[in-house]
């Protein structure tokens, strides 16, 4: 009987402890949140300034020809992953059906397995995407700048054509810089609302910024919000 006073104090006691554990945490996470805002008041996340729209889609522009990434280095041994990447952020988009070409079949259709945004397109290209591909438009997209090492740098110039009239529906020139601690935020804000990657719970703010496949889903990502809605 004398014993169970002792054990009844042996739990109070770490019953206080978990308290004063949970408390401190508390404190910290509500220090770490405050802090967060505030440095977010004076570094608001990077968000793609230098583009341009026609203000929104018309309803007939239903489906887009994406060619595959052009970037004069042909050594990039990612740059057909990035292909699919872009192609994979674009299609959440849901603004338009896509239909990508693999550089093969670019390069069977049309002797050539990409072009340029910048660059002067053949006469005949529009027309034949529309007539082979019953596209309405065509997606461009340049890889100006890169560098897989940390801090990871992509520079991405792209421009979206109506195939029938010529005219650029939307066009974009902005670099991404994972040195940047702008950047860094808006990296932090993807990865908690990139549902699959919450989901797996593998791949962190860290991890995105170290991979380039990870941080080319980033830029994709900030890259195709930009383009009009209907």
């Amino acid at each position: 009987m004398k014993k169970i006073p002792n054990i009844l104090h042996f739990y109070s006691i770490r019953k206080l402890s978990i308290l004063l554990i949970g408390f401190s945490l508390l404190f910290f996470v509500s220090c770490t949140t405050v802090k967060k805002k505030v440095e977010r008041q004076k570094i608001p996340p990077y968000k793609p300034t230098n583009f341009w729209t026609v203000g929104k889609l018309s309803y007939d522009f239903k489906r887009v020809a994406v060619l595959p990434i052009y970037y004069e280095d042909r050594k990039v041994n990612s740059i057909e992953d990035f292909d699919q990447i872009f192609r994979s952020e674009l299609s959440k988009q849901n603004s338009f059906e896509i239909r990508g070409l693999d550089r093969e079949e670019m390069e069977y259709v049309f002797g050539q397995e990409h072009y340029s945004s910048a660059g002067i397109l053949p006469q005949n290209l529009l027309k034949r995407i529309h007539e082979e591909y019953d596209a309405d438009g065509v997606l461009l997209i340049d890889l100006t700048r890169y560098s897989p090492y940390t801090p990871i740098t992509m520079g991405l110039r792209a421009k979206l054509v109506h195939v029938q009239s010529g005219e650029i529906i939307w066009s974009f020139d902005n670099s991404f810089d994972a040195g940047s601690r702008a950047v860094q935020l808006a990296v932090e804000d993807f990865h908690h609302l990139d549902y699959r990657i919450v989901k797996a719970g593998q791949v962190g703010t860290g991890s995105i910024l170290q991979s380039p496949r990870q941080f080319a889903k980033y830029a994709a990502n900030a890259t195709f919000n930009t383009i009009p809605v209907r």
